[in-house]
């Protein structure tokens, strides 16, 4: 009788041991797999803190007071001063103001902005694929935030470059080679040409503040971000 048994034995033990060599090969490949997401995860995140300080210095570079000329640092605050100087003229005397006018124009006073808009390749990860691994609960509410951000900061640009591109047509209609053509007095101070050089200037200064939001939001998901690399011992 144990004769038969033993066999019986040999083999279930035997298939346990398979069974219990696989789970064991399974659960070793799975961790590390996991590890490894984890060190990618780390990664990404220290390649994200790498272009948020990056992108502190462009943000700066747009913000930048006094106007540079050379390297066009602090473009928004020569366009904004711009616009100011135009609306202060066109509340004068025409006769005082045309001329002064159309030798800013003739200089381009009105340009459209660049279209950079900072996005780091890392956020779709982080945001997506990665977000599990997040720990600080800042962290994630402030990606989003990061997000809207960029997105705001989008739009106000895509309205200034729209809005400059309608008014380049009144400005086209201006014979700036000839100052004193009356055609040109007319176009200037129209209410359609100042509706729209207001807007302008109303965008500008929307997109100032929004930059000036972005940067210091970034400067507080750069401490996140630190903090979540220290949570995970870096």
């Amino acid at each position: 009788m144990s004769k038969q048994k033993k066999p019986l034995i040999r083999w279930v033990g035997e298939a346990l041991l398979i069974f219990l060599s696989v789970l064991g090969a399974f659960y070793i490949d799975n961790y590390r797999e996991e590890q490894n997401r984890e060190k990618q995860y780390i990664q990404h995140l220290t390649d994200f803190r790498s272009d948020l300080v990056t992108n502190q210095g462009k943000l700066g570079f747009e913000l930048a007071s006094p106007f540079d000329s050379v390297t066009n640092r602090g473009y928004l605050t020569k366009q904004i001063s711009q616009l100011a100087v135009i609306d202060s003229l066109l509340r004068l005397n025409p006769s005082d103001s045309e001329a002064i006018l159309l030798e800013m124009f003739n200089n381009g006073a009105i340009v459209g902005l660049t279209e950079w808009i900072f996005t780091s390749p890392q956020y779709k990860k982080l945001s997506s694929e990665y977000y599990s691994y997040l720990r600080n609960d800042s962290l994630r509410d402030m990606l989003e935030m990061h997000y809207r951000n960029n997105t705001g900061r989008q739009g106000f640009k895509g309205a200034i470059n729209d809005q400059i591109s309608k008014y380049q047509i009144i400005q086209d209609r201006l014979n700036l080679s000839d100052p004193n053509d009356r055609k040109n007095r007319a176009i200037l101070f129209s209410n359609e040409s100042k509706n729209k050089l207001s807007r302008i200037r109303s965008t500008y200064e929307a997109l100032k503040l929004f930059t000036q939001l972005n940067k210091s939001n970034d400067s507080l998901l750069l401490i996140q971000v630190e903090k979540e690399l220290a949570d995970w011992g870096e």
